[in-house]
Parts: structure tokens; sequence; C-alpha cells
């Protein structure tokens, strides 16, 4: 195996997605990073393909498809094989525009110029002529980018970086924009490529973006500096300054006569403070057919809340000093958890209190932490049966109401197994 290779035996791994390798892998590998090919490597084994394989095609065109090879042998061998299948053994550089959906580098340095410009309208027209002609949009958008970092690199002065010379029409155009607005260009349509992948319209994004990034003329172009002005040599008119009028003076102000002293009243003797008002004591609930309220208040819930209903169906309570017991059917923990929650403990309160006209604390009985059984009591507003051995006697337990013992084994046997695991049902 790979993690445990046998004695003698080398893997090599070749990948440009090293990020998709399992760490396990990735730990006992000794990692070789390995350069683009260079625009000229890739150039001259592709005319070496060519002329072993009796291809005949433009020295141009050679140039074009290293240049969409990114620096990738495989890429550029794999474009050349398209253009193979394509024109056949004689191949041109309109057929390498055609295969790739690429634009003469001079249509798309005037389109940059456009943009300059601000000609939103002759930006449009451009586009659409690109378009109809069958140009890609993806692939408009890599030459923009090429041209726009060779237009930036002229600028920098690092012309040695670029693969090839920049022609007299883009040193012309570099040195009539700003390099803010290069460096805007750059971004924009950087962010534009990673965009038309998800865009199911990517001509319309690229005419949006490319409007926007004309709408400000301020960064574009080159400011004109502006010359020196001797100040030694101007002559400035004198400033007449008018005469300063001075306010009258003030009248003087009669002083009003001193106040006649006030004498203080005694400070109010301090008094007890007023004993606070009683509350009331909660009103007594009447625990009369408390159960009957319990059923009526679980309809209420069944109106709204389809899933509260399904736990509350046909539980029983038991009413004692102002403090409602609930009793489930199925007393399974996360029944319990849930009408825990604020959000639910709030919906049976509001319920519990339009059914008994008030509200009332209530508990939900846990038989896993409780040590009494309500399920031995009988609900509020039943009769007690006289004993145990007569009510037996009268009718046999009926099929659908299975013992207490048992639903409550059944509930402690889920709890058990959902603590075991550090779980929840959810």
């Amino acid at each position: 195996t790979l993690e445990e290779p046998p004695e003698r035996v080398i893997f090599i791994l070749a990948t440009t997605e090293p990020h998709k390798i399992p760490i396990t892998i990735h730990s006992r590998c000794q990692h070789l990073q390995f350069r683009n090919l260079t625009l000229d490597e890739i150039k001259n084994q592709l005319k070496n393909i060519s002329s072993k394989e009796g291809l005949t095609i433009d020295d141009k065109a050679l140039t074009l498809l290293s240049r969409n090879a990114q620096g990738c042998m495989r890429d550029g061998v794999s474009l050349l094989d398209q253009a193979f299948s394509f024109r056949g053994t004689k191949i041109s550089y309109e057929d390498v525009l055609y295969i790739l959906g690429a634009t003469e580098e001079s249509q798309v340095v005037s389109l940059i110029n456009e943009i300059v410009k601000q000609e939103s309208q002759a930006i449009l027209k451009q586009l659409q002529t690109f378009f109809d002609a069958g140009t890609n949009p993806t692939q408009l958008i890599t030459d923009l980018i090429e041209i726009t970092k060779t237009l930036l690199y002229v600028k920098l002065g690092c012309e040695e970086i670029l693969n090839a010379p920049p022609s007299t029409e883009l040193r012309a155009l570099s040195n009539s924009v700003d390099q803010s607005f290069l460096e805007r260009c750059l971004d924009t349509l950087a962010k534009t490529e990673m965009e038309l992948r998800w865009f199911s319209k990517p001509q319309l994004l690229l005419q949006l973006r490319l409007i926007a990034l004309s709408s400000n003329p301020a960064e574009n172009t080159v400011a004109t500096p502006i010359a020196p002005t001797n100040t030694t040599n101007v002559v400035r008119p004198a400033v007449q300054k008018a005469p300063v009028q001075r306010a009258p003076a003030p009248t003087p102000v009669q002083r009003a006569p001193a106040p006649t002293p006030v004498q203080r009243a005694p400070a109010p003797t301090a008094q007890a403070p007023a004993p606070a008002a009683k509350q009331d004591a909660p009103r007594p609930v009447d625990s009369t057919n408390a159960q009957a309220r319990w059923n009526d208040t679980v309809q209420t819930i069944q109106r709204t809340h389809h899933a509260l209903y399904a736990i509350l169906k046909e539980s029983r309570v038991e009413l004692n000093a102002n403090k409602l017991t609930i009793k489930l059917k199925q007393a399974f923990k996360f029944f319990i958890e849930k009408l825990k929650e604020e959000k639910t403990h709030s919906l049976v309160n509001e319920a519990i209190k339009q059914n008994f006209g008030q509200s009332i604390s209530f508990d939900i009985f846990d038989p896993s932490t409780s040590s009494h059984a309500l399920a031995s009591k009988p609900a509020v507003g039943q009769s007690t049966p006289q004993s145990v051995a007569s009510t037996t006697s009268e009718a046999p337990p009926q099929q659908d109401q299975a013992p207490a013992s048992n639903l409550e084994k059944s509930g402690e046997n889920i709890n058990s197994i959902v603590n075991l695991f550090e779980g929840s049902i959810v």
C-alpha cells in the first residue's frame, strides 16, 4: 500500500492539486515543487512536435498557443492537438484564434482605449462585435488581463519581465494612462474572471464590469502637470480696506437694589417610609375537572402545533397547590427536554392560561428522576376507586391502556441508550 510501501519500491505521484491527497499519504511523501515553463520553452517544444508530426503552423500561432498554455506543457500539447483535429496539417493564426475564441491584440488594445476615454457606447458596440464573431467571454477576459499586465509592466519600467517586447501601440497607450487605473483595471478583471464561472449570462456581466470600469474619469488618464507660477513678477492690485466703524460706547447699567434676605423655613422632620403595599397572594385554582380542562388545553395546542400535540396526546395531569404536574403517555427523555425548551414552555403556558382562566406553573413528570408514580394516582376530578380488587373484578383492563410500569420501563431503556452514547434524539 501507499502508507506502507514494500522494500525497493518507489511511488511517484504527480498532481496539480496536492491539497486533495490524503494527509496519511501526504505526510509520507517527499515534495518536489516544479516551476511553470516559460513561453519560449513551450513554444520550442510545440515547434519540435509540429516538425516531427509534419505540421505546418505559423510562428504567430505557436506564440498564441504557448501563451494560452499558461506555463503547462500538457495544456499546450492539448491545444495543438485541437488545432490539428480542426484544420489538419496546415494551421494558421486565424485558425488558432477561432479555436480559442480569442481576439486580435490590436482589437483588445482598441477596447482598452475606449475604456480609458469613457466611451460607453463604443465599448458596448465593440463587445457585441466580439460576441457576434464567436469570442469566448472567458478568453476575452484572459486577453484583457494579459495586455493590461503588459501596460503596467511598461509603465513601471519592467519590460525585461515580459516574454516579448511590447509594440509601439502598447507603449503609447501606457504613457497615456495612469498607474492607478491599470491597477484598478487588473483588480476588476480578476474579480470578473472569478464571477464568470457562476454567472448564467457571462456576456452581460462582462459588459456591466467594463462600463463600471470606465465610469471614473479622474483616475483613467494622466493628469497634465501645471506649470509653476513666477510669483516674483506678479503685480497684485492694492486692496482697499473699508473703514472700520466703531460701536458706540455702552450705556451705563443701573444696578437693582440688593434683595431683602429671606428667612428659610425649618427643614421638615423626616418621616418614616410608608409600609410597602402587600401583594395579593395568587388566587387558588379550582381543581375540579382539572383533567377535562387539560384535555381542552391539549385540543387548543392541536390547532396550531401538531408536533407538540403529538407529545401531549393522552397525557394526564395532577393539580396540587396551584402547580400542574403533567404525566406523558410516552415519557421519553427527548419529549421531556422538548417541553422544557423556552419556546415550547411559553406555548403550553399560554394554552393553560386560556383554558384554566389564569397562569399556572407546571412541571413534567420524569420517571427517571422521580420516585413517585403518578400512574397509580387518579386524575383530579375523577372518583377514587374503593379498592383494587373491586376495580379488577368488575371489568378487565383495556388493551389500549398499557401498564404504567411497562411504559416507564420502555422510556428508561431509550433514555439509557441516549445517555450511553452521550447523544440526543432528533
